[in-house]
């Protein structure tokens, strides 16, 4: 990199620390109209930056404002944004980091079920914007091959030791808010299937069905995966529940011993 560009790149950094710090000096060669309050003016652009950052985080994570309310998320918000601004300009990926923000933020210490809820809704926004998956077509197995397991679609699974689908049904709108008389353990499985992003209550055998169907084992491997997941479950009742909901598919035969 040339001096010039090294210049810019450094000013520019500068800059962009300013912008969330509201203890940063003022980044150097700034103008302003004589007579101007340089350092009201920029702290106005300051607040405006750091505003439309809070609601970002807002727009992504709907169900964490709604558990802890506005002026508390506004403020973790806040602190996010200074802490870990943006690093490119589309906004819709701003916040991946904001579930470790939450486990480590002391104010949420008493909400420890926080962070799981955000992981929920940071992989609801990554599979909504990314591309569709197409499910394999399932293909007879000849006589004497093994038929493996498959994804049908892009997945994301959150394992939590809270009943967080439930927590995040009630503050997302799907289900009216009551006490949580079970809080035993809930994993999320989500899945994008024709522009929308479905979050399902999954066990550890579906969980591991889902894990064996990335590796493209055998059938009886991923069956196998799953007793060792959780012992004493259905296996064939786990794979029926995400084959029906379009997360993985059984697919075409292949030869022991070369694709395994």
């Amino acid at each position: 990199m040339n001096r010039p560009r090294a210049t810019a790149a450094a000013a520019q950094r500068t800059f962009a620390a300013a912008l969330v710090d509201p203890d940063a000096a003022l980044p150097p060669g700034i103008a302003a109209p004589t007579g101007a309050d340089l350092a009201r003016r920029f702290a106005v652009h300051r607040n405006n930056v750091l505003s439309g950052l809070v609601e970002a985080l807002g727009q992504r994570f709907p169900a964490v404002a709604a558990i802890v309310g506005d002026p508390f998320f506004a403020a973790a918000a806040t602190e996010y944004a200074r802490i870990l601004p943006p690093l490119h300009p589309v906004l819709a990926d701003f916040g991946d980091r904001f579930p470790e923000f939450l486990a480590a933020f002391p104010p949420a210490a008493g909400v420890p079920y926080l962070a799981d809820v955000a992981r929920i809704e940071v992989a609801r926004t990554r599979l909504f914007h990314g591309a569709d998956a197409l499910a394999p077509e399932p293909v007879p197995a000849a006589a004497g091959a093994v038929m493996r397991v498959v994804p049908a679609a892009d997945v994301a699974i959150v394992r939590s030791r809270y009943p967080v689908v439930t927590i995040w049904e009630m503050n997302a709108g799907l289900r009216p808010p009551a006490a949580i008389a079970d809080w035993s353990p809930e994993w999320a499985m989500l899945l994008r299937r024709q522009e929308r992003v479905p979050v399902l209550r999954v066990g550890p055998a579906a969980a591991a069905l889902v894990q064996a169907s990335r590796r493209r084992r055998s059938l009886a491997a991923a069956f196998a995966a799953a007793l060792a997941a959780e012992p004493g479950c259905d296996p064939v009742a786990a794979l029926t529940t995400l084959i029906e909901a379009g997360a993985v598919a059984v697919d075409a035969p292949f030869q022991p011993g070369r694709n395994q």
